[in-house]
């Protein structure tokens, strides 16, 4: 009995000393069905983001030479963000960009408030391309098992070039490479910084004033001028959360911001409704 039970403890430790080796190998594999079979042990290193409703790099590979980046940011009070550019044949890309309607609860269903593409022109596309050869992401620490704080987000930066995945994560990244980097690519979704921390959607949409208006970038989009009741101006732009109820911004005009919004039912759904921020006319 008792050599029944040492030789037990023996192999639970065994597998147990397995696994943290797995955990803590670099995050540079060959993606199943591209230039060769990874082993299973592979899998940890492979985001699988499904409350986005997105899945693996390697399984949205096309061709034998996929080039494809993904950003992900869970934020601790905002909801979370997804952006993945396509990178194609002839030097432009395509830009994916996906947000949540609430904070991410692994014990609530998920629900997509955004969901939509872009095109992104070669310049843009070589700038990115730049900054990541200059970031020296495919030799950047994964950092896999960090430990979040209570107030920040986490950021995900995910490569798949020919038969090389990556993925590098940090803990709200300090200013630099990394997240200037990560920013870009948000960029490219027609999302900024303000929309990744919710800074809008933090206020109840009476407390808000509309009180200006602009078009800017390449192509030219609207964009809303918005102040907090803490008295910081804000760029509100389509796309991007508006008052505490999930409200996700559908239209920007010189005379309002029209949002559309998510309301509990009650019975464990969700209905949506309309509502609208008006500018504020000077006296």
């Amino acid at each position: 009995m008792r050599f029944k039970v040492i030789t037990t403890l023996t192999l639970l430790l065994a597998a147990s000393a397995a696994a943290s080796a797995q955990l803590s190998e670099p995050l540079q594999r060959t993606p199943p069905g591209h230039t060769g079979d990874a082993s299973p042990k592979d899998k940890w290193h492979l985001y699988e983001p499904t409350e986005f409703q997105e899945k693996r790099l390697t399984d949205r590979a096309n061709g034998d030479n996929p080039h494809i980046y993904r950003f992900l940011c869970y934020p601790s009070f905002a909801p979370p963000v997804s952006v993945r550019l396509h990178v194609h044949e002839a030097g432009n890309g395509t830009a994916f960009v996906k947000r949540m309607a609430h904070r991410w609860y692994r014990d609530k269903k998920p629900y997509l408030r955004l969901s939509t593409h872009y095109a992104v022109d070669t310049a843009a596309v070589s700038k990115f391309l730049e900054m990541i050869e200059s970031l020296d992401f495919w030799r950047l620490q994964p950092r896999r098992g960090l430990v979040p704080g209570c107030d920040g987000s986490t950021w995900v930066l995910e490569g798949l070039r020919g038969g090389t995945y990556r993925a590098v994560s940090r803990w709200s990244p300090e200013p630099g490479g990394f997240r200037d980097t990560a920013l870009l690519l948000l960029s490219h979704g027609g999302l900024d910084a303000c929309a990744t921390y919710d800074l809008l959607g933090q206020h109840e949409l009476r407390k808000l004033e509309y009180i200006g208006f602009m078009v800017s970038g390449d192509p030219p989009r609207p964009v809303g001028i918005v102040k907090t009741p803490d008295g910081l101006i804000e760029k509100a732009r389509l796309g991007n959360s508006l008052g505490t109820n999930f409200g996700q911004i559908r239209e920007i005009t010189e005379d309002f911001i029209r949002i559309t919004e998510v309301i509990d039912d009650g019975q464990g759904g969700y209905v949506e409704r309309e509502n609208r921020l008006y500018r504020k006319v000077a006296p």
